[in-house]
């Protein structure tokens, strides 16, 4: 038959309350007591000690007990398991023995028991603890009050944490609703408009077209047509560009245009016209310095006989064309309606139509000269020509000028001499004068001057004076020109023009306005600019125009 295992008991003691509550449990295993103690900070010491017999185990653990009732502890319960049957057995039919002589030893073990729990173990591994309840008396109606406040208070907090949370959550899920919508807006618009929306000829459109014949050369053409809502119309054919309008039905394109240069053309044929109606006598007449001399001219012709009719001006008139079209979206297909030839291949650009402005330099150009622009550039300023005391040139000898007193300047030319320059600097105002041989090349020498009168559109200074303008455009941003008049210098006769600009800095753009000169050399064409901040202009000019009126060979 096996051992029983003896008899078990447990005994738990407390000290304190709160967060300094300390516990401590003595357990009886038959001849064994096993003492654990729980620190305030949750820590566990646990000590074991083997006793010589299950009586002095317990003579020991009613000992410790005793010790801790002597310190203030408090038992709380006792919790056992029932004797063997054996031990039973022996505690009925026996008498209970008298405390036998070995006490003293058990009394003495439980002591260094006690001493070692007073002076602490190794701890064992934290046990997870939950935080103490608050000491709170049962029979304080304020301390249930307090008590009942605080857990409504709390309540209150998770409450409102709860709906803050809701809000954020709504507000969250909102804003995710709000990019949805506009992405797929933004996806709806890209559909609608590559795919569904029907093709518009209104644009910017431009293209080119090579054709080729066996035994002959290469032609190459290149075409820019733009076309506004208001039915506007500009098309550029290689470098020769027409104005007019447009109409569209279904898929013919009708264009009413008229070159640039039918106007000047026009003009030009109306004064030769006018010219040969006169006679070689008419340049005179009105060079008469005297009234006496203008009255006798109309005193003649009232008496003389029928008076001379004024010349009606030569209208060339716009040029029709009219076109197949098949309008894509992104391309548009000329097509000669005679022969159904394809013409040329048009492909739209993103830029937008603007056919209502007009290049720099020309009549619809924003900014407008002086009405006396004229006289003031023929009307010599002894003043301002008297400040000019520094002489200028360079290297290559294609001009030479008078510089104002206290102007910084720059000089310099290429070592196969087809360009030079000459830059002319004091504070905000610059001076640039560029002589070059292509423009010369481009616009004909000064030496076929005399086929033209003075101030024609159509002498080689005109000419010259109007392809810089494109690379005065380039140069500065928003470069407005006005109709350029006649200045006249020690170079010939030129082309001066006011033109408003915009010049690009770290703070941002400065306002510019100036005078753009033009003059004809032998074999150089010499382009001034001169500008300065618009505020300075009106202090300014009456220099510029002197350094323009004192270029020379």
């Amino acid at each position: 038959m096996a051992a029983s295992r003896g008899t078990m008991i447990m005994r738990r003691f407390i000290s304190g309350t709160g967060e300094g509550r300390k516990i401590v449990v003595i357990e009886q295993r038959g001849a064994t007591m096993v003492v654990s103690r729980l620190q305030p900070d949750g820590t566990t010491s646990r000590t074991e000690r083997q006793l010589g017999s299950e009586s002095e185990a317990r003579v020991a653990s009613d000992h410790l007990a005793r010790e801790l009732i002597g310190r203030g502890f408090e038992e709380h319960g006792q919790a056992g398991r029932a004797a063997s049957p054996r031990v039973a057995a022996s505690k009925v039919g026996v008498a209970k023995k008298p405390a036998t002589t070995r006490r003293p030893p058990a009394e003495e073990g439980s002591s260094r028991l006690l001493k070692a729990l007073a002076e602490g173990a190794p701890a064992e591994p934290v046990l997870a603890r939950l935080a103490p309840l608050p000491a709170v008396e049962a029979s304080s109606p304020k301390a249930s009050g307090d008590v009942a406040k605080a857990v409504l208070k709390k309540k209150r907090k998770k409450k409102k944490a709860k709906a803050n949370s809701d809000a954020l959550d709504k507000r969250v899920l909102a804003g995710i609703g709000l990019v949805g919508i506009l992405l797929l807006g933004g996806l709806g618009f890209i559909v609608y408009d590559q795919f569904i929306r029907p093709p518009s000829i209104v644009g910017n459109w431009q293209g080119s077209m090579t054709e080729h014949e066996i035994s002959k050369y290469l032609i190459h053409t290149s075409y820019g047509l733009i076309l506004d809502e208001k039915h506007n119309a500009v098309m550029t054919v290689n470098k020769s560009t027409s104005k007019g309008t447009y109409t569209l039905k279904g898929n013919r394109l009708k264009l009413s245009l008229k070159a640039e240069d039918d106007e000047k053309l026009a003009s030009a044929l109306a004064v030769a016209a006018a010219a040969t109606k006169k006679g070689p006598g008419a340049e005179a007449k009105p060079q008469a310095g005297d009234g006496e001399a203008a009255d006798e001219d109309e005193e003649g012709a009232g008496g003389g006989g029928d008076a001379e009719e004024p010349t009606a001006p030569i209208d060339l008139g716009p040029v029709e064309t009219e076109y197949k079209v098949s309008i894509g979206r992104r391309t548009l297909d000329l097509i000669d309606p005679a022969t159904n030839k394809l013409v040329v291949q048009l492909i739209r650009f993103e830029d937008s139509p603007a056919v209502a402005s007009s290049k720099p330099g020309s009549e619809g150009a924003t900014a407008e000269a002086s009405k006396d622009l004229a006289a003031e550039a023929a009307k010599a300023d002894p003043a301002a020509d008297a400040a000019l005391a520094q002489e200028l040139a360079p290297k290559d000898g294609a001009f030479r000028l008078k510089g104002p007193k206290g102007w910084t300047s720059d000089t310099g030319s290429r070592p196969d001499n087809t360009y030079s320059w000459v830059t002319l600097e004091n504070g905000s105002a610059k001076v640039s004068i560029h002589a070059d041989i292509q423009g010369s090349l481009m616009s004909g020498s000064d030496a076929s001057r005399h086929d033209e009168p003075e101030g024609s559109e159509f002498a080689p200074v005109h000419r010259a004076h109007e392809l810089y303008v494109k690379t005065a455009a380039e140069e500065f941003s928003e470069y407005k020109e006005s109709k350029p008049v006649v200045i006249k210098s020690g170079l010939g006769e030129g082309r001066i023009a006011l033109f408003n600009a915009a010049e690009g800095g770290i703070l941002g753009s400065t306002k510019l306005r100036g005078y753009h000169a033009t003059f004809l050399s032998r074999d150089r064409r010499v382009s001034i600019l001169c500008r300065c901040p618009a505020k300075d202009f009106a202090s300014t000019k009456a220099t510029f125009l002197a350094i323009c009126r004192g270029l020379a060979h």
